[in-house]
């Protein structure tokens, strides 16, 4: 699918569910994995070149950023590889 019919009926259905309603179900993930530090993750490509180097993932967190002003961070790919360690 092509990005903007995609981004079109993603933000409709984000709209439609509404900020307060995700923000329960992220609350309540958080509370049964027992942290409040969750992390979205999905198999896009983001090394692709344009125009295939869209994510939903990216359109949510823009998309939560706008409606919150809360940022929604990349993690730092500097971590992303745990150290190795023996216990």
């Amino acid at each position: 699918m092509q990005e903007a019919p995609y981004r079109h009926i993603y933000l409709e259905r984000l709209e439609a569910a509404g900020v307060d309603l995700i923000s329960e179900q992220l609350a309540e993930i958080a509370d049964v994995a027992g942290t409040d530090r969750l992390v979205l993750l999905c198999f896009c490509d983001l090394n692709v070149p344009p125009p295939d180097n869209w994510c939903h993932r990216r359109m949510f967190a823009a998309w939560w950023e706008d409606q919150t002003t809360r940022e929604v961070r990349e993690l730092d790919r500097r971590r992303e590889t745990p150290v190795p360690t023996l216990f």
